[in-house]
């Protein structure tokens, strides 16, 4: 269980840092390897892949292993609706499209907006993150003319949700335009999902327990 791995984690530290042993650790949990190891050594079907330091390492398999599933990126073409979801997908910090994450880069939803017919007052877009079993992270509301003017027919958007903010785990979008209160113009539902993995906070000891979506950085502790 947690307790346990977390004392087995423990004694590890003490045997390699106070004892001057070397432990050879084999994991795939890149939030623990992260805070045991300095260096790291990745095998693919049985051949050495990379040699180097973890952090480096870490960087490496998780751009190795990049591999975008069908829901990753999401497109449409939509004659009818006044103003629709034409593109959506996740991109890093270098703008290329992906569905893996460590916990400390930023996750950018670029997505395009796109309008079939000049666009009325009172249109919004509501943007909302579901966690792995569809509950709600959070939700915003944008006004539209604070994006886009009337007469755009398309604009290319980004979102960003700064690192170190959601916890490990799967997530994807629900994303609508709409007229509060009187239309709803267009919906996607469950697009473009991502996961962010542990790259060496102090929950990686939890691996795979749910601890909540967000980091919550700035509290205050005490004894009273």
């Amino acid at each position: 269980d947690a307790e346990f791995q977390k004392k087995c984690i423990g004694k590890m530290k003490d045997v390699s840092t106070g004892e001057g042993r070397t432990v050879l650790f084999v994991s795939h949990n890149m939030g623990t390897i992260a805070q045991l190891c300095t260096q790291s050594l990745i095998l693919k079907n049985g051949n050495i892949n990379y040699v180097g330091k973890t952090e480096q390492a870490i960087e490496f398999y998780l751009k190795r292993d990049k591999v975008l599933n069908s829901n990753a990126a999401y497109e449409k073409t939509d004659l009818v609706k006044m103003l629709y979801f034409s593109s959506v997908r996740n991109v890093d910090t270098h703008f290329k499209t992906s569905s893996i994450f460590s916990v400390n880069q930023d996750i950018t939803l670029e997505f395009t907006l796109s309008a079939n017919q000049k666009l009325v007052e009172g249109i919004e877009i509501g943007i909302s993150l579901y966690d792995s079993i569809k509950r709600r992270v959070f939700t915003i509301h944008e006004p539209v003319n604070n994006l886009m003017s009337r007469n755009d027919t398309s604009k290319k958007i980004r979102l960003t949700i700064p690192g170190k903010f959601l916890t490990p785990g799967s997530y994807s979008w629900l994303m609508a335009t709409f007229i509060p209160g009187v239309q709803l113009i267009d919906v996607v539902d469950d697009i473009c999902s991502f996961k962010i993995v542990d790259d060496g906070t102090k929950f990686a000891a939890y691996e795979n327990a749910h601890y909540g979506c967000v980091f919550i950085h700035n509290y205050q502790i005490e004894t009273i």
